[in-house]
């Protein structure tokens, strides 16, 4: 469906006829169609798609008398179904900073032989994510006040071998500190004659720490002066277990101070910001 919608700041405006003007990739109309906002400010037009319509780029024009006020573009495509199937395999499900992760892409025509020759690539995405316990899902674990922001990195480009098979490695940071856990997702892509991509998707964990420790307020969520304030603790390892032996651990009690600052911005002009300023009162 095509929608147009005209609306003002303090009210709609009276109704008026709308024309929709559809242009095909030869830019020959291929539709014209006539409607009325009416007391809405909106108007729609159901357009049909027949099976033989040419296939590219299609333009739409929305018009008041010879006035253009507004366009869009879409494509229009037949649909072809994979003819290779992409598939990634990992040497590990889980790796630690400094460890080596080894992917095999392959590649295998569906109607025939291996994909032998396609030229293929790879990528690898690290995206900070919650680390969680099964045993101790009401505990908050991680620090906060890391952060880490996702990034991408090249693994590189090959070709399928013979097998219908390629190789690619790469070494994890070892300077890595999230908030709690990293999910590594490497894409690997198999591109047909042609130029069609075909890409799979594989997922492991990375652990940039051996253990991680989980809070749990067992007070109001609101502390009163004067009053004690309990919280529980737990030291887990990497599969969410608890520690038994657990270093020792330090716990400090900061408080938040949030100070109104009018500073002038980068356009010159000046705004009140808020700044976070963390007080210690308590350490053991």
């Amino acid at each position: 469906d095509a929608r147009v919608r005209i609306a003002q700041r303090t009210s709609l405006p009276p109704e008026f006829p709308v024309k929709l003007k559809i242009l095909r990739p030869d830019g020959q109309v291929f539709k014209e169609l006539v409607g009325n906002t009416f007391d809405r400010g909106v108007c729609e037009f159901p357009v049909e798609i027949p099976e033989y319509a040419q296939t590219g780029k299609y333009h739409a024009q929305v018009l008041v008398g010879e006035e253009t006020i507004g366009a869009v573009s879409f494509l229009v495509e037949e649909f072809m179904p994979d003819r290779i199937k992409v598939t990634t395999e990992t040497n590990k499900k889980e790796y630690a900073p400094g460890e080596k992760l080894r992917a095999t892409v392959k590649g295998v025509n569906l109607f025939g032989p291996p994909a032998a020759g396609r030229r293929t690539e790879a990528r690898l995405r690290l995206e900070p994510v919650e680390f969680t316990s099964s045993l101790f899902r009401s505990y908050t674990f991680g620090d906060q006040n890391r952060k880490f922001s996702a990034r991408t990195d090249e693994l590189g480009e090959q070709k399928l071998d013979e097998q219908g098979m390629a190789r690619f490695e790469y070494t994890f940071p070892r300077d890595l500190a999230p908030a709690g856990m990293i999910r590594a997702v490497i894409q690997s892509t198999v591109i047909e004659d042609g130029g069609r991509a075909v890409s799979d998707y594989e997922a492991v964990d990375l652990h940039a720490y051996e253990r991680y420790i989980g809070l749990k307020a067992l007070s109001e969520r609101y502390g009163q002066v004067s009053q004690a304030y309990q919280v529980k603790y737990v030291v887990v390892d990497k599969k969410g277990a608890p520690v038994e032996e657990a270093s020792e651990l330090t716990v400090e009690v900061y408080r938040i101070i949030w100070n109104s600052i009018y500073r002038r911005d980068t356009d010159g002009r000046y705004r009140y910001v808020s700044e976070e300023e963390r007080v210690k009162v308590f350490t053991d």
